[in-house]
């Protein structure tokens, strides 16, 4: 929900009095400060408590395809939802994260055929934007489509079902979210696409492609998984951030969480580095981190990569960030404000706040106001109870002021009429309503083109600029949306980039990384982990013995030889490949950090590229670390 400018204040004031400390989106400016959220924790009032700081958020799984479409055909938005509806308690604004995928996706929509894959890709953006039409403004629209060995000459498109089957995908995702949702920023997100790693340059590559090509394309999320030792420079993000504005597109800091590695120092840096690049750039307007506490990190506690610590107080890092909000955040947008309605909407000034739903604007011909208020002829405006008639083409009164444009006068203060000595209005003028025939005091005569105002019209306070009627003041800091287009109510968010995890305990992994609910562990790349005892994923799936694995959604496979043998052949496979794990390589198409290097039935490098090794995790993954 959206909040006057003073039960806003007084808002702030309660959640700071409960958490004892300032927080971000208080002194955030124009800057979205975002938080990746997990409806499996709405119930821990610690962990609502920290997610207030924020003014954005996004679902970590229950918006993908994954977590919408498990089985064909059947859409189930209540997980979306969840998160939707907390945002919209909180305050704030929801980003959608995202619509195509390679990674966790249901085994219908993994072996489909070329043509049943096309379609199913169409349906899905199809159903979701219109399903979330005027409620959700930013959606990553694709997630993960560059390959990780792109060495930044060019780009390398990661060779997915997605790509092996429907080579365009990336097109005709883009292409259908325009056409369905004309209105909703379109974004493309991934990982290693902060600077580290020659990825980032073959990332840019291909979103400039799209642009040359008139693919509509509005912005970009760059993840940002990084470690206080292993992290861009400020001058290296600030000059890419810049790079994609000269492009005319957004960017959003989508997924950042930065590995503490012993060093409190790096870890701070390189918080402050992506947040002091992202506010010297104009085009960078959201600011997101991968999760609540560092309990909740994909990454696993021990890494402390997140604001919050595991009992969700704000650690030394939060506080740095504060302070660079509070010291360098840019100004809050209020170049125009827009009062929506039936009719098109015109702009109030600066200090003017926009009213929703039953307020209407006036259009150029129209000469009345709604509510209570008598219809005016001529070009004059009016506005009810203490306001004063605007002359001619005028439309508002800034801010506090009595006077009126044009050759109108004032009426001093709340006066009304005077009896006694004051003057009579002239011939042509006219007269207030009720037994009055005159104006107070000194004052003058109304000019032949002003008009009366009616009885029962009412004033407003302050600077607060109204319609009457069922109309409600919104806060400075509503924005508009262009086209026909709806507002969204309250500080509601949009969701961040290329979210990792399940439901549950699990944890999630940057890139293509996988996870499972349960105890199990995660793993990046294509891998998956099943846990040491059986667990069931959320949806209808159903718990199998101890040697059955499940997979999310309705699936019912039953334990039979074959997959204990499978398992059992693979293990052995991978744990003889000891060279994979413990050697450099430099150059060629070696792995790149963070990247698959192993696993069942992974065809990519096995090597990786200097500066990491491949460590073997289970039979299923392997990962340059």
């Amino acid at each position: 929900m959206k909040f006057s400018t003073a039960n806003k204040i007084l808002f702030s004031s309660l959640v700071a009095s409960a958490n004892a400390y300032d927080l971000l989106k208080d002194y955030a400016g124009d800057l979205k400060v975002g938080v990746a959220a997990n409806s499996m924790r709405f119930s821990n009032s610690n962990y609502v408590n920290a997610m207030k700081a924020f003014n954005m958020m996004v679902a970590e799984n229950d918006c993908k395809l994954s977590g919408i479409q498990q089985q064909k055909g059947v859409y189930n938005f209540n997980g979306c939802d969840n998160h939707y509806n907390k945002a919209k308690e909180l305050g704030m604004e929801f980003r959608g994260h995202c619509l195509i995928w390679h990674s966790y996706q249901p085994s219908w929509f993994q072996n489909a055929d070329a043509n049943t894959l096309k379609n199913a890709i169409v349906d899905h953006i199809t159903k979701t934007l219109q399903h979330y039409e005027g409620k959700i403004k930013v959606w990553d629209v694709v997630n993960e489509a560059i390959d990780d060995n792109s060495n930044g000459n060019g780009w390398n498109m990661r060779r997915s079902f997605l790509y092996n089957k429907v080579p365009n995908f990336v097109d005709l995702a883009f292409q259908t979210a325009r056409k369905v949702s004309p209105n909703t920023k379109l974004f493309y997100n991934d990982y290693n696409a902060e600077g580290v790693y020659a990825k980032a340059e073959s990332i840019y590559n291909f979103v400039s492609d799209l642009k040359k090509r008139n693919i509509p394309i509005d912005g970009v999320g760059l993840q940002y998984h990084v470690g206080a030792r292993e992290q861009p420079s400020y001058n290296k993000i600030n000059d890419l951030i810049g790079r994609y504005c000269k492009l005319g597109l957004e960017v959003h800091i989508t997924e950042l969480d930065v590995k503490l590695q012993g060093d409190q120092n790096g870890q701070s840096q390189a918080f402050s580095n992506a947040l002091k690049a992202c506010l010297a750039n104009s085009c960078c307007k959201a600011f997101l981190v991968w999760g609540v506490g560092d309990n909740d990190s994909w990454l696993g506690a021990n890494e402390q990569a997140l604001l919050f610590n595991g009992n969700y107080q704000p650690k030394p890092v939060y506080n740095t960030l504060l302070n660079i909000l509070k010291t360098s955040a840019r100004p809050a947008s209020s170049s125009v404000k827009t009062i929506q309605g039936n009719s098109k909407s015109k702009t109030l000034p600066n200090n003017s706040k926009t009213l929703p739903g039953a307020s209407k604007t006036l259009p150029k011909t129209s000469k009345t106001l709604p509510g209570n208020s008598k219809t005016l002829p001529g070009n004059s405006k009016t506005l009810p109870g203490n306001s004063k008639t605007l002359p001619k083409t005028s439309k508002t009164l800034p801010g506090n002021s009595k006077t009126l444009p044009g050759n109108s006068k004032t009426l001093p203060g709340n006066s009304k009429t005077l009896p006694g000595n004051s003057k009579t209005l002239p011939k042509t003028s006219k007269t207030l309503p009720g037994n009055s025939k005159t104006l107070p005091g000194n004052s003058k005569t109304l000019p032949k083109t002003s008009k009366t105002l009616p009885g029962n019209s009412k004033t407003l306070p302050g600077n607060s600029k109204t319609l009457p009627g069922n109309s409600k003041t919104l806060p400075g800091n509503s924005k508009t949306l262009p086209g026909n287009s709806k507002t969204l109510p309250g500080n509601s968010k949009t969701l961040p980039g290329n979210s990792k995890t399940l439901p549950g305990n699990s944890k999630t992994l940057p890139g293509n990384s996988k996870t499972l609910p349960g105890n199990s562990k995660t793993l990046p790349g294509g891998s998956k982990t099943l846990p040491k005892t059986s667990k069931t994923l959320p949806g209808g799936s159903k718990t199998l013995p101890k040697t059955s694995k499940t997979l999310p959604g309705g699936s019912n496979c039953k334990p039979s030889t074959v997959t204990v043998t499978q398992r059992v052949t693979v293990t052995v496979t991978v744990e003889s490949r000891p060279t994979q794990g413990g050697q450099n390589q430099s150059g060629g198409n070696c792995a790149a950090k963070w990247g698959q290097c192993g696993g069942n039935g992974f065809n990519g490098p096995t090597c990786c590229q200097s500066g990491s090794q491949c460590q073997f995790v289970n039979e299923w993954y392997s990962q340059c670390l």
